[in-house]
């Protein structure tokens, strides 16, 4: 199959001017034309992939110039030329500071040189996409293999500490054997020891197939804000003022099953919170966008698994994410791990998205932190 052609929009107020230059280029390459300055920025707004602009100088309401200066912003990849008359420097130095344009074509211009110099924009351009793409790609590749190692680092304190509690069962058992005579006590102590191994192998099972599921997701594409926005509404809640459009690279499957749960999991314990949901982006060295969701009460705020007699409000939010994660005093073990929370902070995090969540000292406000990784 052979290569698409490049794309090139030639601006020019003379109609002749366009004519002969779409004539002279529409073998080589795929061309639209354009009048004037607004009619190009039109075209551009429907469809600003082009990789080579091409304008005359002199045109009424809008010249060159001006015209490249709002180009550099729709699409700062495409190669900017300015044909102008042998007299024009000014224009020329106009155009060089203020469009940063890439070459100059005087007139009247030479029909080979002009498509040699065509094709060399072209694939200038192409190489500049290339090369920001293959860019945008390793930091990509670098904050999901940050977030995997997090994520492998959080089972691997799980699995620490459940296996560090077996010593602990089998002292136990022979304080039991040596100074308890009652056989009945024995074996309930017994069975529920067993209960509790058998409920942390089946969680480590689900867990590495998660780790071998999260290898393969088919990851695309995404409007991250398009996206949030129904998960939001999804969950009927309101949100304050964003960013109108965010780029994202993942599984939007498991990014939607994540988010409904976690936002769940802070209405189903918000009491008589007001719940309110902001997004931010911040500029980070690169994009990183924040949905940030808080709770606040006059009552302290507990996720719905916690005892309120056994432990503060603060530890057990962190509980919900990182369950058994050093915080031996919270009575989960009957439950197992709890890894239904667990399971989508590392599916997320296999993503590049990373959550957190604060309590005040007092419990009564909490705030659930989830952090996208662009690299846009």
């Amino acid at each position: 199959m052979p290569s698409p052609k490049a794309r090139v929009l030639i601006v020019d107020d003379e109609k002749d001017n366009l004519n002969a230059l779409k004539r002279l280029l529409r073998n080589d390459f795929e061309v639209e034309v354009a009048s004037s300055g607004p009619e190009a920025l039109k075209i551009l707004d429907a469809s600003p992939n082009f990789e080579c602009i091409l304008s005359d100088q002199r045109m009424p309401g809008m010249n060159g110039s001006e015209l490249f200066e709002r180009i550099k912003d729709i699409n700062p990849f495409a190669t900017r030329i300015l044909i102008s008359g042998f007299s024009d420097l000014e224009a020329v130095i106009e155009a060089v500071n203020r469009g940063h344009i890439w070459k100059y074509i005087g007139k009247p211009w030479e029909p080979a040189e002009l498509i040699e110099t065509l094709k060399t924009a072209t694939e200038r351009a192409q190489l500049t996409i290339n090369l920001d793409r293959s860019r945008y790609e390793l930091k990509r590749a670098a904050l999901e293999l940050s977030a995997k190692d997090w994520a492998r680092e959080r089972l691997l304190q799980i699995l620490l500490h459940e296996f560090r509690s077996i010593p602990q069962i089998l002292d136990s058992v022979i304080n039991l054997n040596s100074s308890a005579e009652n056989t009945e006590d024995r074996l309930r102590f017994l069975n529920r020891a067993k209960s509790r191994i058998s409920v942390l192998s089946c969680d480590i099972e689900t867990l590495l197939e998660d780790e071998k599921q999260i290898s393969i997701q088919t990851k695309q594409p995404i409007d991250l804000i398009i996206l949030l926005e129904e998960v939001l509404a999804e969950a009927q809640l309101s949100f304050k003022a964003h960013p109108e459009t965010m780029q994202f690279i993942g599984s939007v499957e498991t990014i939607k099953e994540g988010l409904l749960h976690l936002l769940k999991l802070m209405k189903e314990n918000q009491a008589n919170a007001s719940l309110e949901v902001e997004i931010e982006s911040v500029d980070l060295g690169s994009s990183q966008l924040f949905l940030t969701i808080s709770a606040k009460a006059n009552e302290i705020i507990y996720p719905a698994f916690a005892d309120k007699k056994e432990v503060a409000a603060e530890i057990a939010w962190k509980a919900a994410l990182e369950p058994f994660v050093g915080h031996e005093s919270i009575l989960l073990h009957k439950d197992g791990l709890r890894i239904d929370t667990a399971r989508h902070i590392r599916r997320l995090s296999a993503q590049g998205i990373r959550v957190d969540v604060t309590s005040t000292s007092e419990g009564k406000e909490v705030v659930m932190t989830i952090r996208f990784a662009t690299s846009a």
